[in-house]
């Protein structure tokens, strides 16, 4: 069933993946940035821009901020591919704003992390499917020790509300075990419509994507999320720590 629907998707629909690679990676060893430090013998953001070109239609937008001439020369792209600058860190709704102006009419965008690398090209389509009826489609994960994560906020009728940042969170709200990736897919159009919504009225002082949640709620689209069956798919790495979890993982994960 998705294999048939995922071909029609194809024919139909440009797919503009924004990578945020912007970071600094402060918590890790050395000062290379963390999206390209090796995993599995190629910088950790290449496996995602690779995963990317196995998708038909995809285009990758690349944002980029510390040391971003390193980054741009270390990662090999497609020749669509976009570069955007984000000078100042303010923020995943403020990257995904500034590389808004590229993405192309008619196209679903895709958010990713440099620093989650594995996610698979049928996840990804998976949750571009959700988001091609005018939905908002994000990627949850159940997570024991969720500390760190925006937390998924589910109303009564087991529907998603919001996504708490943890610095946000009440004391219930952190005790919530489905948690946020942060990838996510929304057709451009109306990602476009609500990226200015988005206000930095919270703890950090800074322009959360996840805020397009309850804004995407107040223009009447759905939210549909897909819960992973395997959280390896999300892992991510803030620390030499997790980077060595990471490659671990990575050494007897098939993409």
């Amino acid at each position: 069933m998705l294999g048939s629907s995922i071909g029609v998707l194809k024919g139909l629909m440009k797919l503009d993946f924004v990578l945020l690679a912007a970071g600094k990676g402060q918590r890790m060893l050395g000062n290379s940035p963390k999206v390209i430090l090796p995993l599995a013998g190629k910088p950790m953001a290449q496996h995602l821009i690779d995963t990317i070109n196995k998708i038909k239609g995809s285009r990758t937008i690349a944002v980029i901020g510390h040391q971003a001439e390193k980054v741009k020369n270390t990662l090999v792209v497609p020749r669509t591919a976009k570069w955007v600058r984000q000078s100042k860190q303010l923020g995943t709704g403020h990257a995904v704003k500034i590389a808004s102006s590229h993405l192309r009419p008619g196209s679903i965008t895709v958010v990713l992390y440099g620093d989650v690398p594995l996610v698979r090209p049928k996840t990804l389509k998976k949750l571009i499917k959700l988001a091609s009826d005018d939905s908002l489609s994000i990627l949850t994960f159940l997570k024991q020790d969720p500390k760190g994560y925006g937390r998924i906020i589910r109303s009564s009728k087991n529907k998603v509300e919001e996504i708490v940042e943890e610095k946000d969170a009440s004391f219930q709200q952190r005790r919530i075990k489905e948690v946020n990736s942060g990838i996510l897919a929304i057709k451009s159009l109306h990602l476009k419509k609500l990226l200015p919504k988005i206000k930095n009225k919270n703890v950090a002082k800074e322009f959360y994507l996840t805020d397009l949640v309850s804004l995407a709620m107040g223009e009447g689209l759905k939210i549909k999320p897909f819960l992973l069956e395997n959280p390896d798919e999300v892992l991510g790495a803030n620390t030499g720590g997790e980077l060595n979890e990471l490659e671990r993982v990575c050494q007897n994960f098939s993409i």
